[in-house]
């Protein structure tokens, strides 16, 4: 078969699998690939109809010859994350959730530099998503955040719900993982959580006690995480629930609010607590200024 009756069977190839005829798209996948064994449009054509046929084996063959043929070429790993995530439906292997990780870090590494927000969030959570099924638990952190840097995250938007659904079910796995390294992490995602105004009472409470949970056994990152939590209840910017008032009872005894302070804050009296503040202030500034005299 001469290169152009390659073209000609690769172009009735694509026709075949746009008209969803995979068993004649199958015949001229064949025809090209007994010429030309490392041609890599016949291998991922191939892999893709396997894959329609539901000969997941043989499509994962075809698309991993792809890679070996032309590894700086994308269309073969997300063949194969199509693969795993869209066409084979039950639980994965740990050899193919390895090949899914190759795939997603492949893809990434080619089109990280071109690839919109919403590609490269689908990218990063997929591939934290699949080590967490590894076992991988602090890979998986590195990846979050990763792409918590790379968009630049800086308040909680609709797309952190992916962000924050891959962190808790990291967080369900990290036995061994360094939990109190990625501490600002998981404090962040859980805080854009309950920002949203969607949110409903038992799903930001849901949210908060995982969060806890989590730095409960290091003292340090616990008081870390209470001090952020009570900035972020004095933004006022939603109604209190009973379990957040109880996250305060921890705030005032850990932190060392005063009475008037914690009864301000608890009631929301936050013009009452911006005066006692400032008169905190200027009674620190007058003792200040005694002790120089």
């Amino acid at each position: 078969m001469s290169t152009k009756a390659i073209k000609v069977s690769l172009k009735a190839a694509k026709a075949a699998i746009q008209q969803k005829e995979f068993d004649e798209a199958l015949l001229h996948c064949k025809a090209v690939l007994k010429e030309d064994s490392g041609n890599y449009n016949g291998l991922v054509f191939a892999g893709l109809v396997y894959a329609e046929l539901g000969q997941f084996e043989n499509s994962s063959t075809a698309y991993q010859d792809a890679v070996k043929a032309s590894p700086d070429q994308p269309l073969a790993y997300q063949g194969i994350i199509n693969l795993y995530t869209k066409h084979k439906k039950v639980k994965l292997s740990a050899g193919e959730n390895d090949q899914l990780v190759s795939a997603y870090e492949g893809i990434i590494t080619l089109t990280e530099s071109s690839a919109n927000e919403a590609k490269t969030l689908e990218l990063y959570v997929g591939l934290a998503n699949t080590l967490c099924s590894l076992g991988r638990a602090e890979e998986s952190f590195n990846t979050l955040q990763k792409v918590c840097n790379k968009l630049n995250a800086e308040q909680f938007d609709v797309k952190f719900e992916a962000i924050y659904a891959a962190v808790v079910t990291t967080v369900g796995i990290a036995q061994d993982a360094n939990i109190a390294g990625f501490a600002d992490l998981i404090i962040n995602c859980s805080i854009w959580f309950c920002k949203s105004p969607t949110k409903l009472d038992k799903e930001r409470d849901s949210a908060l006690l995982t969060m806890m949970k989590c730095f409960q056994k290091d003292s340090t990152t616990y008081d870390k995480c209470l001090k952020l939590l009570a900035q972020f209840l004095l933004s006022g910017d939603f109604t209190l629930t009973s379990l957040m008032k109880d996250l305060l009872i921890q705030i005032k005894l850990q932190t060392g609010l005063d009475d008037y302070f914690f009864f301000c804050f608890i009631h929301k009296r936050y013009y009452q607590l911006l005066f006692y503040q400032y008169y905190l202030s200027f009674r620190f500034f007058k003792l200040s200024r005694s002790s120089l005299l």
